[in-house]
């Protein structure tokens, strides 16, 4: 584990004004218009990314997305390397998100670099989310850790 940061999402719900594509299981991507929010698989992990601005808005796309992810029981890759900006809507549901699925038996981690925006990280470190969840630098990273391979279907 390292800086946080990176982005994740799978989702089947979809508020006005987006679009939806849905891949195997349900899992599959979600674009709103800040941003999108998508889910795959990589072996038995569960790799989630958010691209662009994430607020109230598209919040319940997210909070579906990640609902998903965790109650399909598999460990949890939340990319957020992509994100623009996250508001304390997003945060609540990602801290949410890593409870339940600890709870459940499985993990949830977080993917920030230094290419990952300010705005997204200083609130991860803020809040102490960085210090709570386990950070990597990489989705790639964060799934080897996790028990996964490289590739992502």
């Amino acid at each position: 584990p390292g800086v946080c940061g990176g982005g994740v999402v799978l989702a089947l719900g979809c508020a006005v004004g987006c679009d939806v594509g849905v891949v195997g299981n349900g899992w599959g991507s979600v674009r709103t218009a800040g941003g999108t929010w998508s889910v795959t698989r990589a072996q038995d992990v569960g790799v989630g990314s958010l691209s662009g601005y994430h607020e109230l808005a598209s919040a319940d796309q997210g909070r579906e997305a990640l609902s998903q992810a965790v109650e399909a029981g598999t460990p949890l890759v939340i990319d957020l390397s992509g994100a623009e900006m996250l508001d304390s809507t997003v945060l609540g549901f990602i801290i949410a998100a890593t409870a339940r699925s600890q709870h459940r038996g499985s993990k949830a981690v977080i993917v920030t670099n230094q290419q990952t925006r300010p705005v997204v990280r200083n609130p991860l470190r803020v809040t102490g989310i960085a210090s709570s969840i386990d950070c990597y630098p990489s989705a790639e990273g964060a799934v080897q850790a996790l028990g996964g391979g490289s590739d992502t279907t």
